[in-house]
């Protein structure tokens, strides 16, 4: 009775732990499930390879461990050549990537604000994540993750959103997007699974919320 209710204790804690870096999310689809979607091509926007590596496998890893197909934008084999306009594969971030073999993208950025900074979304101008898919690969830059040197006055926070892929209205939009704190960004690649296994628990819940 005892080994029953201490595997029953550890499966909880595995399975309901609270989020350690989470600050905010919208859901702005409130049917969104993360299971309704097949296929996930993963991309973090950075300039260092090993970090952009390091976090789009251990988000894949985290989201194969909950039974979604994934692949990291990293592991596509680049094109010797750009392809063409119009193909909806034009933009640097997804060069490789056939977005037909994928139902939905997750994308994630470092943000470095001078002021704490509620969660906004935006249009193609601002600063923040555009709603849109096509208006954010216009205009996304990989950012530098490597931070030795933290500018002070500055809160750093991990960006996500999840877009969908699929045929439809909801082609292209965003369906979610979420905060993520970083204490110490100097200390970012050594927590890369952590955030992974937070940002996919979290995605995982809004679908057990709707």
């Amino acid at each position: 009775m005892k080994k029953n209710l201490l595997l029953l204790g550890l499966l909880c804690l595995a399975q309901c732990t609270p989020a350690r870096f989470l600050e905010e999310e919208v859901r702005l689809e409130p049917s969104f499930s993360l299971q309704n979607f097949e296929s996930i091509l993963v991309v973090a926007q950075t300039q260092q390879a090993p970090l952009k590596v390091g976090f789009e496998t251990a988000l894949v890893n985290a989201l194969r461990q909950r039974g979604q197909e994934a692949q990291a934008q990293s592991a596509i084999p680049s094109r010797s050549s750009a392809p063409a306009a119009g193909t909806g594969e034009e933009h640097s971030a997804l060069h490789g990537a056939n977005l037909a073999n994928f139902a939905a993208v997750l994308v994630a950025e470092l943000r470095a604000d001078r002021e704490e900074k509620p969660l906004v979304l935006g249009d193609s101008n601002s600063y923040y994540f555009p709603t849109g898919l096509e208006s954010y690969w216009q205009y996304a830059q990989p950012g530098n993750w490597q931070l030795n040197q933290p500018e002070p006055g500055r809160s750093y926070s991990l960006q996500v959103a999840f877009y969908s892929l699929r045929p439809g209205p909801e082609n292209g939009q965003m369906l979610w997007t979420g905060k993520y704190r970083l204490r110490d960004p100097r200390n970012l690649e050594g927590l890369l699974r952590l955030y992974a296994e937070e940002i996919v628990q979290t995605l995982s819940a809004s679908g057990d919320n709707s």
